[in-house]
This record gives C-alpha cells, sequence and structure tokens, in this order.
C-alpha cells in the first residue's frame, strides 16, 4: 500500500435506518478529495435489485455529497431514493487504479461498503418522510408570471436563477394564454402526496372549470436552480379558457403540506388573490378542447394495437401504465414456437407462439407455459389424461375466487403441492385465435389483455381468467380469479416490451375544421413513453399515426395512441403517462366533444 493514504473519517446520517426521501448523504475524508475521481464507478448508492439512486455528487474539500434527486409523483416513488429500500454505498479505493483519491494523488486506502435504509411511506403515522430544513410554519403558494411567448416550464426553466418570488405578482393580474398552463411556486419544498386535484379550481366566467396539477420541480432551500423558488407546480385546465377574468381557489380545506407537515399559508382564504387575465390568441370562434386525466375508462379503446407486444393498463387511476406479472418467468428459453410435444413443465420464454398442434406431456402435476411478452396460440393446444374424476384440493378451484392472494404466492402454494393446474401466463396479450383443450383446471394470465377469440375448455367449472379482456364464447364458462396481479420485485426483461393503447374517437360528437394542439405529459423511468395521434377511420391504419394531430388536418375525428416502452436492465421502473390535452377549432355545424 503507498505510503501516503486517503482515509475516509466519518459518514452521515448517523442513523442507517429511516433515512429520509431527500436527506444528503455526506462522507468526510482525511484529505481535500480530487474532484475528477468521484465518477460514477467509484461511488455507487444501489439496491439490491440493482436500482441505482438518482442524485448528484458534490465535491467540498475534504467532505463528499450525495444530493438525491427531488421527489415529484404523488406516490413518493420518483424521487432520487425509492421509500422503504435498502441501499448499500460501495466506494472504490486501493488497490484499484479507478478508485477516489486525494488532491495529489493519494488513494482511499481500502474499498468500502456501508449501508441504509430509506424511510417507508406505506403508513405515515410513524413520523415525517422528508427532512425539513425550515421546521416552523409553512410558506404561501404563488402564482407565476411569465412573460413572453413562451410561458411554458421551459419558459420558467430558462429564466434561471435568481428568480425570486417578487416575481411571482402578488397583486394585480397575471396574463395567460388561452391554451396555457399557470404555475404556482413556493419558497419551500412541499410533499407531493398531499398535493390533489380537487383542492384546486378555476372560477371565471360564471363556471368552475376543473385542473390537472403537478410538481416540475422541488428542491430544497439553498440548492434550487431557480434561486429563492423552491417548488413549482403546474396547474393544467380541463380545457381551453375562454377570454377574460378567473381567479384560481383552493379548497378551504386544502391538504398541500411542507416537508414538516405544516399547511401552506392562505392570506386570501380561498383564493390566491391575483386576478388571471385570459387573453383571446385567435379570433377563430367555436373551439373544442379535451382533456384525459386518464380516472376514467371511458374513452379506452380494446382494439389490439399491432405491433405492440401488450395492451397498456388504463384504468381510473390517472396514469396509462405497464401493469406487468411477476410469474411472467425469466425468459431463459428465448423465443420460442411450440412444436407437436412439449415435454417441459414449465416453459419461459420471451414470446411465445402456436401454429400447428401442440401436446403438452403426459402426467400429473402442474403445467406452466409463460412469455415476458406476447403468447399467440393459433394452433391447437392439448392436455390430455386421467384428471377428470380427480377431486380438486381444498382451498383450490371452487375457492379460488375467494383467496386473498397474490398469483406468486398461489402458484407456490399449488407447486408445493403438486397440483393438476394447467396455466398460462402472458406479460403483454395473451390471444387465442386456436384450440386450447386440456382436462385440468385451466388459469389464463394476460399483464397486458386476454384476446379469446377461439375454443378454449377445460374441466367443468375450472376455467380462470386474471387480467382484463376475455371473449365471448368464454362467458358461460368463465370465471375471474381474484387474485393479485403482483408486479415484479427487480427487472428480469431479456428483450424490452412495448405496451400500447388507444383511445375511442375524439371528439364523439361534432366535426373538427382544424387540429391546433396537443399536449401529454408522463415520466420516462426505466424506458420512455410517447402519444401519437391516427385518423379515427375503419380500418385504423397505426402506420399513419403522427406525433401532432395538426399534421392530420382534413382527416376530422382522431384517436389518441398511447406507447409504452419499457427495457431490460438492473431495476423495475417502467415509465407511464399521467395526461393528454386536445385542442380543435370545430366546423360551423359541430357541437364540441
Amino acid at each position: 500500500m503507498p505510503a501516503q493514504t486517503l482515509r475516509l473519517e466519518r459518514i452521515q446520517p448517523e442513523n442507517t435506518d429511516g433515512v429520509y426521501l431527500n436527506e444528503d448523504l455526506i462522507f468526510t475524508f482525511s484529505r481535500p478529495v480530487d474532484l475528477s475521481t468521484v465518477t460514477s464507478e467509484a461511488f455507487r448508492v444501489v439496491a439490491p435489485d440493482g436500482r441505482e439512486a438518482r442524485g448528484r455528487w458534490r465535491v467540498d474539500g475534504r467532505m463528499v455529497r450525495f444530493q438525491p434527486s427531488p421527489v415529484l409523483s404523488t406516490d413518493l416513488s420518483d424521487g432520487g431514493y425509492h421509500p422503504g429500500t435498502a441501499y448499500q454505498v460501495r466506494i472504490i479505493g486501493f488497490p484499484q487504479l479507478d478508485g477516489i483519491r486525494a488532491v495529489g494523488g493519494a488513494p482511499l486506502e481500502s474499498s468500502f461498503a456501508w449501508g441504509f435504509r430509506t424511510v417507508g411511506v406505506a403508513d405515515r403515522s410513524g413520523g415525517f418522510v422528508f427532512d425539513d430544513a425550515t421546521p416552523g410554519a409553512g410558506d404561501m403558494l404563488r402564482l407565476l408570471a411569465l412573460e413572453g411567448p413562451d410561458r411554458s416550464f421551459r419558459g420558467l426553466s430558462s429564466l434561471g436563477p435568481p428568480v425570486r418570488p417578487a416575481e411571482a405578482s402578488t397583486s394585480g393580474r397575471v396574463r395567460v394564454g388561452t391554451r396555457d398552463s399557470l404555475f404556482l411556486v413556493c419558497r419551500e419544498p412541499l410533499d407531493p402526496s398531499t398535493l390533489f386535484d380537487d383542492d384546486f379550481a378555476l372560477h371565471g366566467n360564471g363556471q368552475m372549470i376543473d385542473v390537472h396539477t403537478r410538481f416540475r420541480a422541488n428542491h430544497d432551500v439553498g440548492e434550487s436552480p431557480l434561486g429563492e423558488i423552491c417548488a413549482v407546480i403546474e396547474v393544467i385546465p380541463h380545457r381551453m379558457l375562454a377570454r377574460g377574468l378567473y381567479q384560481l381557489r383552493l379548497d378551504p380545506d386544502i391538504r398541500l403540506q411542507d416537508f414538516g407537515g405544516n399547511p401552506i399559508w392562505r392570506p386570501w382564504g380561498v383564493s390566491l388573490g391575483q386576478q388571471i387575465d385570459v387573453a383571446e390568441e385567435s379570433s377563430v370562434e367555436g373551439r373544442g378542447d379535451l382533456f384525459f386525466s386518464f380516472l376514467q375508462d371511458d374513452r379506452f379503446s380494446p382494439i389490439a394495437v399491432p405491433h405492440a407486444d401488450g395492451t397498456a393498463h388504463w384504468r381510473s387511476d390517472g396514469r396509462v401504465r405497464i401493469r406487468y406479472p411477476a410469474e411472467a418467468g425469466s425468459g431463459a428459453d428465448g423465443p420460442v414456437q411450440l412444436g407437436p410435444v412439449e415435454e417441459r413443465p414449465d416453459v419461459n420464454a420471451t414470446h411465445l407462439g402456436l401454429d400447428a398442434r401442440c401436446q403438452l406431456s403426459a402426467g400429473r402435476g402442474l403445467r406452466v407455459i409463460r412469455a415476458q411478452g406476447r403468447i399467440d396460440i393459433g394452433g391447437e393446444l392439448v392436455r390430455e389424461g386421467s384428471y377428470g374424476d380427480l377431486p380438486l384440493p381444498t382451498g383450490l378451484g371452487e375457492d379460488l375466487s375467494d383467496l386473498n392472494l397474490d398469483l406468486s404466492s398461489w402458484l407456490g402454494r399449488i407447486r408445493d403441492q403438486d397440483e393438476d393446474w394447467t396455466i398460462l401466463i402472458a406479460g403483454g396479450d395473451l390471444v387465442v385465435t386456436g384450440t386450447i383443450r386440456v382436462d385440468t383446471p385451466l388459469l389464463l394470465v394476460a399483464g397486458g389483455r386476454l384476446r379469446i377469440q377461439g375454443e378454449v375448455q377445460a374441466r367443468a367449472q375450472e376455467l380462470w381468467l386474471l387480467g382484463g379482456g376475455g371473449g365471448l364464447r368464454l362467458q358461460s364458462q368463465a370465471s375471474v380469479a381474484s387474485l393479485v396481479l403482483n408486479p415484479p420485485k427487480s427487472n428480469r426483461l431479456r428483450v424490452p416490451l412495448r405496451y400500447a393503447a388507444v383511445s375511442s374517437p375524439v371528439p364523439n360528437v361534432g366535426r373538427v375544421a382544424r387540429w391546433l394542439s396537443a399536449q401529454s405529459g408522463g415520466q420516462m423511468r426505466a424506458g420512455s413513453w410517447r402519444v401519437r395521434y391516427l385518423p379515427a377511420q375503419n380500418p385504423l391504419l397505426f402506420e399513419s399515426a403522427v406525433d401532432d394531430p395538426r399534421l392530420l388536418d382534413g382527416m376530422g375525428p382522431i384517436r389518441v395512441l398511447v406507447e409504452l416502452d419499457v427495457w431490460p436492465g438492473p431495476a423495475w421502473d417502467p415509465p407511464f403517462v399521467d395526461f393528454v390535452r386536445l385542442t380543435w377549432d370545430e366546423d360551423a355545424v359541430g357541437e364540441g366533444n
């Protein structure tokens, strides 16, 4: 070992159980640290599933500080740390050449590992989940007045430091366009789990307009690139505003709080005080407007998207997301095309198809066919044997709908008991255009959607479905399994997967003369998302989808296409889309949406 070395002398926080979601990690060394050696390879903060904490490293003399990325989502899951998660910090030192070094070149005396666990959020009654740097009363919300042609969050970001609260006009009017968002700012970071859309509403022109809210920034005090502004909340009206004066009103019992549980100030009662002056941006009358908040599924169409592995989950929770079952398997068998006989009791494919006839191996016990992506049964899948006269064990079969279990736990139970079940599990869609005929109980599972157009036969009264969709021929014989479709704890994907969902025609009444604008929002995470648009004609031409509906002028109504891609990687953290907003000019005979 070199005569002169760098030593790690202190780590903060000292309490490693219950680290706050915004708490810095501080490592104090014996000598000033060379900034160029503090790399993502030399310093790593990693969860057991391989997920790396997100944030930035800063060096100040002898101290190296990790600052986690801000939390923006209401479920608190998108910050630098994941809640209720154990992390290990790995610091590389001597004898590795790419480890931490002091100014002058002295290496860290040896590699080092240290662990901590973040605070959980499932039960908030036990205490706080954020470190509040400014204990005491909370600060007030202000409307930010953005001037110029770009009144978007991009325009706010371009202001750069120092953006001071004085610019968030405390009197007079805030001028916005008919399709602009509003921005609320606060000099303290705020708890995203206390932000609720129904605590806010726009009032003006004799009407109340619902809004969608989301955090766009939420920095700790003293760390914000926007100067004294720490929190930025975007307020998106559910429809285009007409010309006139409005006020943004707050529910008297608004739940928004700072990191210390202190409520925001409301010096003007239920109003933020400023008048909002909406200026008309066009002389064209008769505009239509539609806001998809994904809190209802009445705009969802079950039409299959040809290029997708599975159907995205659009079911009344405010997001279009990926629903992927943990039991979709390892994908270790790669792409599988079933042959005349399948001897394996447990097939783990990336994608799986059947075009002819396949006989599952004879014998007792469990047979599972899984694919991480899509399963297509276009031929005949058969399992025949002397199973029909055997009684089902207590707690399965007829009682399956009464079990309060997740799919993984239930599978473990029947595997331990070596029961005669046949189970197909698709991470994407499970499509049956051919025939499935088995003498055992049968469970069909899809993370995407069950699309059964062919024949499915199982032991009498023992056909079970888990996942959205089904098929007309199944209605009289199939039962819905009330098992929980539990998600994976880690990312086991072998290949990228794409999930997609398409809307019903927009608008559903009236006629479109010209599309004006489209906005959408979501989070990338360990994958990507995009929203595209296609003519609402029959048949649908998905190859005609475009990124901007204005490219479809003269096409009339359209459909919204949401696409989510998730990739192999160390962590399971799929993307989602949380809103789409469309505006258009109506035909003279139109009636709106």
